[in-house]
């Protein structure tokens, strides 16, 4: 999407169905919602022009009846803008009812935002640049991350299924479950006691709302070198080694023209199913997230071969991990 007058230009892409911007004060998130509401309201007397793809653009305050408007554009490609502010977002009512839209959801947010799962590379800062009397501002990932590379003492999975399960068998150092997500931190604070060298594997996909967390705990022991490697996910991984990529390069590369905002809330849940219904292609071969065992039969040389495959990602963890 691109919306500007003469004097500011935003260009905003958006992919997955949740989008966070972040900044401090002054850094254009409110210029944006500004623009926003005065080309609807006025049109082409605002001055503004605006170039996207979407059906329609709508803006939530505290007094819009989310249901109503929501309800009036289903069918549409809708792109919902909210500041964090606005306190029905956070709402399972709310929730629920996107996820029946399918609509994507742009959360203007300035602490962490915890109500929602969604992608570590989906969280933007706004970055302006001048030329001439124009002001020009694009989305910049703010969690790039840098190479760090350590030999870790212990790496921690928020996976306990299959991801784990595959990895405990790669990784020559200990390697613990956190059985989620949300329990990384607790095993953070338990491995600090008795290692200097951390590494954190996560679904890239779905950790957005826990990577500040996690870099807060950084800042608070920094005595402790931590690094992070968040895939997008597991499936992800075994989706590009060679039984599955040629058949699917498109839909991991270009994953957003093909994962359906309303079946898939993430696309961690996309690449699970396109893996799962790959599977159902080949006699007595399954996947499911604590069943992988009869994937090595797609593999040279089997379980060997499979651990060769993924270990691509895995194996070399103290050059691929980032420090953010």
């Amino acid at each position: 999407m691109e919306i500007y007058n003469r004097r500011k230009h935003f260009s905003i892409e958006v992919k997955r169905r949740i989008t966070i911007i972040k900044g401090k004060s002054g850094t254009g998130k409110s210029t944006l919602i500004r623009f926003i509401e005065q080309y609807q309201s006025l049109g082409k007397s605002s001055g503004i022009k605006c170039n996207t793809n979407a059906d329609d653009i709508l803006v939530l305050r505290e007094n819009t009846d989310y249901e109503k408007e929501i309800s009036k554009r289903i069918g549409t490609n809708t792109l919902i803008f909210a500041d964090e502010e606005v306190s029905y977002i956070k709402s399972r009512d709310f929730i629920n009812v996107l996820d029946d839209s399918g609509f994507y959801l742009i959360v203007i947010s300035r602490e962490v935002f915890r109500f929602f799962d969604y992608s570590v590379s989906e969280i933007y800062e706004l970055i302006t640049s001048i030329r001439g009397n124009v002001s020009y501002t694009t989305l910049s990932r703010k969690y790039k991350g840098n190479r760090f590379a350590i030999k870790p003492d212990v790496v921690i999975s928020e996976d306990s299924n299959s991801g784990f399960e595959v990895v405990s068998k790669i990784l020559k150092c200990l390697t613990v479950s956190a059985n989620g997500k949300d329990n990384v931190i607790k095993l953070l604070d338990r491995e600090k006691e008795k290692n200097d060298n951390i590494c954190v594997i996560a679904d890239g996909a779905a950790f957005g709302k826990n990577i500040e967390d996690i870099l807060l705990w950084q800042g608070a022991n920094t005595n402790k070198n931590l690094c992070i490697f968040i895939p997008e996910s597991f499936e992800w991984v075994l989706l590009n080694t060679k039984p599955f990529k040629s058949k699917v390069l498109s839909e991991i590369t270009d994953t957003y023209l093909y994962a359906d905002t309303i079946r898939y809330k993430t696309w961690e849940r996309y690449y699970f199913s396109l893996l799962k219904t790959i599977c159902r292609a080949y006699p007595n071969v399954s996947y499911g997230k604590d069943n992988w065992g009869s994937l090595v039969k797609l593999y040279t040389n089997g379980l060997d071969g499979m651990l060769s495959e993924v270990s691509q990602y895995f194996e070399n963890i103290d050059k691929e991990c980032r420090n953010y």
